[in-house]
This record gives structure tokens, sequence and C-alpha cells, in this order.
């Protein structure tokens, strides 16, 4: 009979245990499927395929929201170089913005369609470098160089398509200038 209450309690003392494990077990699951759905929206958001950037975009709680402005802002920014921009600039812009995976008609492509059709102020210009910064500061060397890589090549793209569907060079060195400041911002 004690043998039977020691074995009942012992049996009792290893589901508890096993169930708390298992409990544990379930949270870090949930945990880090978050975390990779997350990890993916980010992807599908913005077209950054580098894991490890990803992981620490994740780890650092940046949304796929917020880190479009970080990637597509300079874009806008380039295309306003010249105080104007025509239907064509605004075309090339919002390719690339489909090209790094944002879809028409999002929330997030409405906000560039609306820095495209009002010159952003420049207090979004300074809010960008503070931000941009402040992130970059937070990421390890390689992911800081590959954000940077990636979002002055889209960058870039934009300003040669521009003077190359121009066939000019008059906005050339406001790019330029442009292209500096993001280089250094980030």
């Amino acid at each position: 009979m004690t043998t039977d209450i020691f074995r009942t309690r012992e049996h009792a003392l290893e589901y508890e245990f096993f169930h708390k494990v298992d409990e544990v077990l379930w949270r870090d699951l949930r945990c880090q499927l978050k975390l990779d759905d997350r990890r993916h929206a980010l992807a599908d958001a913005t077209g950054i395929t580098d894991e490890a950037v990803l992981a620490e975009l994740v780890e650092l709680d940046i949304t796929s929201e917020t880190l479009f402005a970080l990637l597509l802002f300079p874009l806008v920014w380039i295309a306003w170089a010249d105080g104007s921009i025509d239907p064509q600039e605004r075309k090339l812009v919002l390719k690339a913005a489909v090209e790094a995976g944002h879809k028409r008609g999002s929330a997030s492509y409405q906000l560039l369609e609306s820095w495209l059709d009002y010159e952003p102020s420049r207090k979004l210009e300074l809010a960008w470098k503070e931000y941009v910064r402040f992130v970059c500061g937070q990421l390890s060397t390689e992911a800081r160089r590959a954000l940077r890589s990636d979002t002055l090549r889209r960058a870039r793209e934009v300003a040669d398509n521009i003077c190359y569907r121009f066939g000019i060079d008059r906005v050339e060195k406001a790019q330029d200038a442009i292209l500096s400041q993001i280089a250094a911002a980030m």
C-alpha cells in the first residue's frame, strides 16, 4: 500500500515536472514562430534576404513598416534632387518599391505615393538620418554594411535611371550630395 502511494506521488511529481517542461517548450516554440513570422514579414516587405540582418532587425523590434521608411526614403530623396518629380521619375521610384516587395495599394505604398506627390519636409530627412543612425548603431558591422549597401544600391539605381532616362546630368551633383549624406548617415 505504501508503495502504491509512493508510486502515485512519484507519477504525479513526474507529470507535474514534465508538464512544466512542456509548457516552457511550447512557450519557447510559440516565441520562435513569432520571431520567424516577423523575420519573414520583414523579408517580404523589404526584399532583404540576409538572415543575419533580418534576425538583428527583429531583435531590435523593427517592423516592416518602419524599415520601409528606412529603405525607401532615400529613393524619394534622390527623386526630389532637382526640386520636382515628373511622371517618369515617379514611375521609377514606385517600380523600385514594388521590386522591393511593396504591394500596390498597401499602406507603405500609399505613404510612398504621398512622398512623391508632395516633397517631404526637411524634418523628415532629419528624422530619417537620426533613425538610421540609431538603427545602424545597434547592428553588427556586417549587418550595418549589408543594410547600407542595399540602401545605397537602390538609391543609385534610381539616380542612374533618372539621369539615363532624361539624358541629363544637371541633377547629378545634387544626387551625389544626397548619396554622400545617405552613406554618412549609415
